[in-house]
């Protein structure tokens, strides 16, 4: 809270640009002056979106907030007046699960079979972490018909508080007497980057041998027990 004790108004410069720099938002941050014996309450949010550290590229691509604490010694801006210092600290940590196996290999399944592998999902960092999974969308953006669901995990989403476990299902269902491959990607809230799940199996149709491709009998009297044929 800023309290003007004085008769004249005072007026504020906010520097929004070095605040974003160190991740740091400050409201209201109109340069209104403060009326005489007037009262204003300034809300510092840190919004992770600046350069509050450095900054690194994710191997796909987006720009990801580097994790860190960062501290900034933020002197309230008063035009023509004082200086009052103002230590801001945060620290910023990006969202993100592990998961026991990112690598399934599946082997071989039975053609319109089921096969289900349980895996884990857990939050290690000190901060609630929620996480989802869309299926990829079919022909003409339409829901993909279930025979066409090869991988499927569920539960499809979750929000897990710090140090939480949660357990999942990893279905392969294959649909052919073929090789199926598959990325999954697990979409994190407030991070750009999805966790990458590998998925890897084929499929098996049922085949029956048989010890003799032909039979052959010779004639003989209905009944008679010496025409069985072992």
């Amino acid at each position: 809270v800023s309290h003007n004790s004085h008769d004249e108004p005072v007026a504020r410069e906010i520097n929004k640009k070095l605040l974003a720099e160190y991740g740091c938002e400050i409201e209201p941050a109109q340069n209104k002056p403060i009326p005489p014996h007037s009262s204003i309450t300034l809300t510092c949010e840190a919004m992770g979106a600046g350069t509050a550290g450095e900054k690194k590229e994710s191997k796909d691509g987006p720009m990801i907030q580097a994790e860190g604490e960062v501290a900034l010694a933020w002197a309230i801006p008063v035009k023509n007046g004082p200086l009052y210092e103002i230590n801001l600290r945060a620290e910023f940590v990006l969202p993100e699960v592990v998961v026991s196996s990112e690598s399934i290999d599946f082997a071989g399944v039975v053609v319109g079979q089921k096969k289900v592998i349980t895996v884990s999902i857990k939050n290690k960092k000190p901060v609630p972490v929620e996480w989802s999974y869309k299926q990829p969308k079919g022909p003409m953006g339409r829901k993909p018909n279930p025979w066409d669901v090869i991988y499927d995990i569920t539960p499809d989403q979750g929000l897990l508080q710090p140090g939480e476990l949660q357990w999942v299902q990893v279905a392969f269902t294959p649909n052919a007497n073929e090789n199926f491959s598959q990325k999954m990607k697990l979409k994190i809230k407030d991070n750009p980057a999805p966790k990458t799940l590998s998925f890897a199996g084929y499929g098996e149709n049922l085949v029956i041998n048989t010890s003799m491709d032909a039979i052959t009998l010779d004639p003989v009297l209905p009944y008679f027990e010496k025409s069985i044929k072992a």
